[in-house]
């Protein structure tokens, strides 16, 4: 959660994680990436949309990847989600009917 954003010159952003607080420079590429995608859809005022996000599990490992996913319909409960990803482990979080393979580039299947 952010607990502090200070503004003098630059922004800064203060995380906090399990007690301990945290530049946002200090935390993995994954966490960093969680926070962007979060606190730019917030930014922009997103909702009522269709979201894209590429390549959902870059930067997360598996825990990380089921926390976003989870999270996002509460986050956003009114967009609609376009993902993509290369990880067989993302495949659990969907229905079978909501998934599009593509082979080679090319549409494998679709309902």
């Amino acid at each position: 959660k952010i607990v502090e954003i200070q503004a003098d010159i630059e922004l800064v952003f203060v995380l906090e994680k399990d007690g301990d607080k945290y530049d946002i420079a200090e935390v993995s590429s994954g966490e960093e990436m969680l926070f962007i995608i979060v606190f730019e859809s917030v930014r922009l005022h997103i909702y009522n949309s269709i979201v894209l996000i590429d390549e959902i599990e870059l930067h997360l490992n598996p825990a990380e990847q089921e926390r976003l996913f989870k999270n996002l319909p509460y986050i956003f409960p009114d967009c609609q989600f376009i993902i993509t990803t290369h990880s067989p482990y993302m495949l659990k979080f969907f229905e079978k009917d909501e998934i599009i393979r593509l082979e080679n580039g090319s549409l494998v299947c679709m309902k």
